[in-house]
């Protein structure tokens, strides 16, 4: 089992309430458990890799963003204009987690751009989950207004991935 597969699972497994989670693949076995606010503990039988621990708490984007400096006191703070906020009902959303791919290889074209139209079915993107590659696909016929996540992000159950303003 590869470092990214765990990673992905303590991720899923971060992402639940569950105290304890087993996985077992070819040999290999992955115990997560955790108990109201420790670490979670990763134990693994028929490989030698160091356990992996990593706290309950911690958000899936805090592993995709990097830190923003605060404002320095008594800056001036101006609002800079920005475009309007997508609605919900505008948003596809990852039905998984797993790794964002936005082209069906590291050296094609990406699937969608912003500006561009799509219809109800085309493929958007692709999120990687245990090595399975899972096509997400437009639910309605639109224009991309913004894509909400970069390449080879870990995203989240319910992440917003898209914006795309419907058509008709």
């Amino acid at each position: 089992m590869e470092t990214r597969e765990i990673e992905i699972l303590l991720q899923a497994f971060n992402a639940t309430d569950l105290t304890r989670m087993a996985y077992s693949k070819e040999g290999f076995s992955l115990v997560l458990e955790r108990q109201s606010d420790k670490p979670v503990f990763a134990e693994t039988h028929g490989i030698s890799q160091p356990s992996i621990s990593a706290p309950a708490s911690l958000p899936v984007a805090a592993l995709n963003s990097a830190p923003v400096p605060a404002p320095a006191p008594g800056a001036a703070t101006t609002a800079a204009p920005t475009a309007p906020a997508a609605s919900p009902e505008d948003l596809i959303k990852a039905p998984l987690v797993g790794v964002f791919y936005n082209a069906p290889a590291p050296d094609a074209a990406p699937f969608v751009t912003s500006g561009q139209t799509v219809k109800k079915g085309q493929t958007l993107c692709i999120i990687e989950a245990m090595k399975v590659m899972n096509e997400i696909q437009a639910e309605w016929d639109g224009v991309v207004d913004q894509i909400l996540a970069r390449p080879e992000d870990i995203v989240e159950y319910g992440q917003p991935l898209f914006s795309i303003r419907r058509l008709g």
